[in-house]
């Protein structure tokens, strides 16, 4: 991070989020929705080539024209790119874990956006800061963000004790109608899995976090093994950062042998990527665990 992003960033953590300016919206009142603005894509990659460039020129400005793309444009994958990393960018400047929640929440939705758009294409042309037109492809560095940032930080705002600002994708207590990722990729579903299975193992947190790979597991058919990898991988970690609880490092290594084998046994097609790197890490997770708990199977 360059001096100047953090200069920026500093700036605007000293402005609250109930002081960005609401979405400007000509025909206010009318029930018409707004149309996407035109060379939206242009003004997007510009204000983020400004914020990482330190140019910003206002919090404000940049809530402003993030809202916009996510809102007003819902059809195109690389501008709701765009507006998933403004999101990330602002919810990283505030230290104020309701505007975080509601922040980070945006840049959720709006990475959604840029998985079920994208098919309807992508690699739109815009001008970069150097004078030469690029082709924008989204997806990679907004499902990195979902995986390195967004996810987590969520499962931060949900599970921290005496935080608890809970995001609907771990409020949720029935089962989801259907995968939000996009079947015929996969990889998002993917990219979420890997984040949550990092995520917080302390007590308090586990319930919350295995809850929601179980859901996603349940409705994302395509990549039901895949699941099964996350859940082993967490569970191994649940069971290793609750030592100082037996039954329940106990309980916790159980469920992840239970669902490092159901991974052994699944078709093929469901095991996702890197399915034979993956097999090998739940092997070595489960020689580790029954060295740790050797009577597990009585």
């Amino acid at each position: 991070m360059t001096r100047a992003m953090i200069r920026f960033f500093l700036a605007a953590a000293a402005v609250g989020l109930a002081a960005a300016p609401a979405l400007a919206e000509t025909g206010q009142g009318t029930g018409d929705p707004q149309p996407c603005p035109e060379n939206a894509a242009q003004i997007v990659f510009n204000m983020h080539a400004a914020v990482e460039l330190g140019t910003a020129p206002s919090f404000q400005k940049v809530y402003e024209t993030a809202e916009i793309a996510a809102t007003r444009c819902p059809g195109s994958s690389d501008i709701q790119g765009l507006a998933a990393l403004l999101f990330v960018a602002l919810a990283g400047s505030v230290p104020d874990p309701d505007a975080r929640l509601q922040l980070f929440g945006k840049a959720y939705d709006a990475a959604l956006r840029t998985d079920l758009t994208f098919a309807d294409g992508t690699g739109t042309v815009v001008t970069g800061t150097d004078g030469a037109e690029r082709k924008l492809y989204l997806y990679g560095p907004v499902f990195s963000a979902l995986e390195s940032t967004i996810v987590p930080q969520l499962a931060v705002l949900a599970t921290t004790a005496g935080m608890e600002r809970v995001h609907p994708i771990f409020a949720e207590d029935t089962p989801l109608e259907a995968c939000p990722y996009t079947a015929n990729r996969g990889s998002g579903a993917e990219y979420e899995a890997h984040a949550l299975s990092r995520a917080s193992a302390e007590p308090g947190a586990v319930g919350v976090v295995s809850a929601r790979l179980k859901r996603l597991q349940a409705a994302c058919i395509a990549r039901s093994a895949f699941f099964d990898w996350a859940l082993a991988s967490y569970f191994s970690r649940a069971a290793s950062a609750n030592e100082f609880r037996p039954g329940e490092a106990r309980k916790y290594a159980r469920a992840a042998l239970e669902h490092a084998a159901a991974f052994s046994r699944a078709a093929p097609a469901t095991r996702g990527s890197d399915a034979d790197k993956n097999a090998d890490l739940l092997n070595r997770i489960a020689l580790n665990l029954r060295e740790k708990f050797p009577d597990l199977d009585e």
